[in-house]
């Protein structure tokens, strides 16, 4: 099995363990990991207890899909900004959990309030201004509320999106 598979079949465990842990629920969420060829996304519209490794999308840093059958999730430009943006960042996690998307709606920072958060965050965790989903004003926004170093951010009044170095950590 190769590299773009083995983050495949990653991608929908993960996407399933989020269901689980109540991070999401249905179709909403979404997950990206890069590829050497650009970077593989779950599918829009499809509910995670339902997603193949075969439903998994690949696109390239231009927004062409390179491989799948589906369409791409519709925050599929945000990913791209991201992953574009940030080298060393090799995944994007997105979710709509509770607590996360009530911040998010206050449009209230996530204090940093434990050695735990504070180890992980290492700061208080920023909103990124509001944009409507799938566009490009969002994606931009989200990069911005990043920054060089962050790995976390609350989209205001949408939920909150993680990178990290692989799929697990973000």
């Amino acid at each position: 099995m190769d590299d773009a598979a083995l983050l495949r079949e990653e991608i929908v465990k993960t996407g399933r363990l989020l269901v689980q842990k109540g991070l999401v629920k249905g179709t909403g969420g979404n997950i990206s990991a890069r590829t050497a060829r650009g970077f593989l996304i779950t599918p829009s519209g499809m509910d995670y207890d339902l997603i193949t490794a075969d439903d998994i999308v690949e696109m390239d840093f231009c927004g062409q899909v390179l491989s799948g059958k589906r369409t791409p999730s519709i925050e599929n430009r945000m990913h791209l900004a991201v992953l574009a943006a940030r080298r060393e960042v090799n995944a994007v996690v997105h979710v709509h959990s509770t607590f996360a998307t009530a911040f998010a709606c206050a449009r209230r920072e996530l204090a940093v309030s434990n050695d735990n958060q504070s180890a992980v965050f290492g700061g208080p965790v920023p909103v990124a201004a509001y944009a409507p989903i799938g566009t490009q004003t969002l994606a931009a926004n989200v990069v911005k509320a990043l920054g060089n170093k962050g790995i976390g951010v609350l989209l205001a009044n949408h939920g909150s999106l993680c990178v990290g170095g692989s799929v697990a950590e973000a």
